[in-house]
């Protein structure tokens, strides 16, 4: 059984949804600057040297200057993407050019003030320098009026995941990272992947020779090419009429490949879903002939299991069953499978929820990694087990895990490398159990993100505030991430603070006034209030928590500290809640055939307070549309939808946040790439008139709630390049240039 990571929030997403029927990363550190008043006004320059400018000049001997908007701080991170530069320009007679980089900018003029944008080519794995150059119309120049420094990023910075290998030779990992070879540098932590067409179902390296094999997705067993050429074949699939299981699933899970150096056997672990049977193959890498060496006809002893891992050494193959909790050893010659460990034989702690194992080059220990934050040491001749790596301990610098991870070891540093284990690459002693990250900061400092599941903007401490799962062990963190640096900090957590635990959160919101953090939390269909100081959680409202109405589904948050209430949306019951913020109790505002009258809404989503109109902005992500609640009468206008308004359709608009600075909605859209032209878009809409437009950006995404500031418009979003095993970042967008950039990672 495997346990998901992300199964309570996109149990909140699915339910919004289900209701409609529907480069390697260098990075420079962050800067101090705090505002992009980087204006630099050099007084006396006109080109060539002399300071008299033109022949024309008539007393203006005072170069152009200038100010970079967006990248708007030094140091953020890019994607292989073009780079937008914008910013604005000054000069008392007229600014006649502006160069970012030599390349011409687009200007625009208005009232004696310049704008200014240009388009830049990204240099890849570098911190690249931006220079703004500025000429009047007399020719006096500033060569840099004005400098920015950016990274660019042109691969995903990932920790590497399953499977792992390590090559004690080059001191690297390899793995396996959607079906393509890459390679980590222990040492450094450059990470790089080798691009081909084939599908990798899963990788092995020896040391002695530098090969990577590797069982492509048609079963043909290879030697992969490094150079990116065409791989070298070893057997075929078919080869002696025999099939690999597990060919048809997803790649790491049912498909295991192991190598051993001392024999030079090759091993090959498939299972087959349909008749849910397991076996292990060894193939010949001289002849690529292939045996069955055990499995379901071969063989005695406990069956494998769909998670069933394997591991050789020292002439010995090894495997990990899951729901048996046992590690066992494979006779080669019979197929027999001989416990070696488990709950009744040898000594010591379960082996609760084996997730990973590797076994030292002498196959005199293993070391399995389970589900709870352990890695037990197992002794291979008694099956005696011993905690090596306790949980809890390393929680603080959160290199903690529990699945969906990989193990390596490097037998001559008695060192193992862990894969995937909260989207880093930790290393642990096979000695004295001590961890540490091998992973390296992108931006920021601090201890990394994990996987953020909610974002607020806290205007009162100028901080983006990070909602964020670490394992499901422990209680979700909340983390508080510096605007300009990146820099993360813990404000609560299983180790600072005490009180309920927001195990299912949905949403976060601040109080702008007191910096009270609100979460809501679906399982007890509550809102728990987090102390941001001292880390305390408790209930505010739901259950036998204030009065009034009860939730059903407490999801997306608005607060008005000044009246001190919390409104909320809650979907279960298509009803918007004011809840009072000393005493939790809980009052409906509108609901249609409840309270207010107007308009019937189907699917209430998200909702955002424009507190000066004593209205909110309600969204429906069935009928489409987002509605307004005047929260004095609870009556329910339509606002924006293809009935009203102008601009393409939205396309399931759940949560929403508002962006006083431009007086627009920022709508996080759940709508499919066919109806919207993009996955999960920025899409604003006007305050005032309703009006909608979608503004793409490579990167840009609001798969989840986005964060405005609202004195700077800038808009903070959970990794706008996410995918499966990336690690957390927090991206900021730019609405101008239409572009996202990486905060903090």
């Amino acid at each position: 059984m495997k346990l998901a990571l992300h199964a309570i929030r996109y149990l909140a997403l699915g339910f919004l949804i289900a209701l409609t029927a529907a480069c390697g990363g260098g990075s420079s550190g962050g800067s101090n600057q705090a505002s992009t008043e980087d204006a630099v006004d050099s007084g006396n320059s006109d080109g060539d040297g002399d300071g008299t400018g033109g022949d024309d000049q008539t007393g203006d001997f005072t170069a152009p200057s200038a100010k970079i908007l967006f990248p708007h701080i030094d140091g953020l991170i890019t994607g292989p993407f073009m780079i937008k530069v914008r910013g604005t320009a000054h000069d008392e007679s007229g600014v006649s050019a502006i160069r970012v980089n030599g390349i011409n900018a687009a200007l625009t003029e208005k009232e004696g003030f310049w704008s200014w944008e240009a388009t830049l080519p990204p240099t890849c794995g570098s911190a690249q320098l931006i220079r703004v150059e500025t000429e009047d119309i007399y020719g006096n120049v500033t060569p840099e009026a004005a400098v920015r420094t950016v990274s660019t990023r042109c691969g995903l910075a990932r920790a590497p995941c399953r499977p792992v290998d390590f090559d004690p030779n080059t001191n690297s990992i390899f793995h396996n990272e959607d079906g393509r070879v890459a390679i980590t540098d222990v040492a450094s932590a450059e990470h790089h992947t080798i691009l081909k067409s084939i599908f990798y179902m899963n990788v092995v390296h020896d040391s002695s020779t530098g090969d990577v094999f590797a069982v492509d997705e048609k079963g043909n067993v290879v030697v992969v090419d490094m150079n990116g050429d065409s791989d070298r074949m070893i057997s075929p699939e078919g080869t002696d009429n025999i099939e690999f299981d597990g060919l048809d699933t997803w790649f790491g899970n049912s498909l295991q490949i192991a190598f051993d150096e001392s024999s030079g056997e090759l091993y090959v672990y498939g299972y087959d879903s349909s008749t849910e049977e397991g076996h292990l193959y060894s193939v010949d890498i001289e002849s690529g002939a292939r045996i069955v060496v055990s499995g379901a006809s071969v063989g005695a002893g406990l069956a494998f299991d769909r998670d069933s891992k394997i591991a050789a050494a020292a002439g010995r193959i090894f495997t990990l069953l899951y729901p048996a909790a046992a590690l066992l050893e494979i006779d080669p010659a019979t197929g027999d499978r001989k416990v070696v460990s488990d709950p009744s034989t040898g000594l010591g702690p379960y082996l609760g929820s084996p997730q990973a194992f590797a076994i030292d080059s002498t196959a005199t220990r293993a070391f399995v990694g389970n589900f709870y934050d352990e890695v037990i040491e197992v002794d291979l001749s008694t099956g005696n087990r011993a905690v090596l790596s306790p949980r809890l301990e390393y929680l603080d610098e959160h290199l903690s895990f529990e699945q969906n991870y990989a193990m390596a070891i490097d037998s001559n540093s008695g060192t193992i490398y862990l894969g995937c284990a909260t989207d880093q690459l930790i290393s642990i002693s096979t000695e004295s159990g001590a961890r540490g990250r091998v992973t390296v900061d992108q931006r920021g400092s601090g201890v990394p993100l994990g996987d953020p599941m909610a974002l607020a903007y806290d205007s009162r401490s100028d901080r983006i505030l990070v909602l964020t799962h670490i394992t499901q062990e422990y209680v979700n963190e909340l983390m508080a991430v510096d605007p300009i640096t990146g820099d993360r900090q813990v404000l609560s957590s299983e180790l600072k603070g005490g009180g309920e635990i927001p195990a299912g959160n949905v949403h976060l919101a601040v109080d702008s006034i007191t910096g009270r953090v609100f979460a809501t939390e679906f399982p007890s269909r509550s809102i728990i209030e987090i102390d941001p100081v001292s880390g305390e959680r408790g209930f505010l409202s739901g259950g036998e928590y204030g009065s009034g109405p009860a939730f059903d589904f407490p999801a997306a948050m608005s607060v008005d500290g000044k009246a001190g209430v919390i409104y909320l949306v809650d979907p279960g019951l298509d009803a918007v809640f004011s809840v009072n913020m000393e005493n939790g109790e809980r009052f409906i505002v509108s609901q249609p055939g409840v309270a207010g009258s107007g308009a019937s809404w189907e699917n209430t989503a998200g909702i955002a307070l424009d507190l000066a109109g004593q209205r909110a902005f309600v969204s429906d992500n069935t009928s489409n549309a987002i509605y307004l609640v005047d929260l004095g009468t609870g009556e329910r206008t339509e606002f924006s939808s293809d009935n009203v308004a102008e601009g393409p359709s939205l396309s399931g608009p759940a949560w929403l946040a508002k962006d006083p600075t431009r007086g627009k909605i920022v709508v996080q859209s759940i709508g499919s790439l066919e109806q919207v032209g993009a996955t999960f878009p920025m899409v604003f809409v006007d305050l005032e008139t309703g009006a909608r437009e979608i503004r793409n950006a490579p990167g840009a995404s609001t798969e989840d709630p986005p964060a405005v500031d609202p004195k700077t418009g800038l808009i903070y979003q959970i990794d706008g390049l996410r995918r499966p095993d990336a690690p957390g970042n927090i991206e900021v967008y730019d609405y101008e240039s239409s572009q996202t950039m990486t905060l903090s990672q």
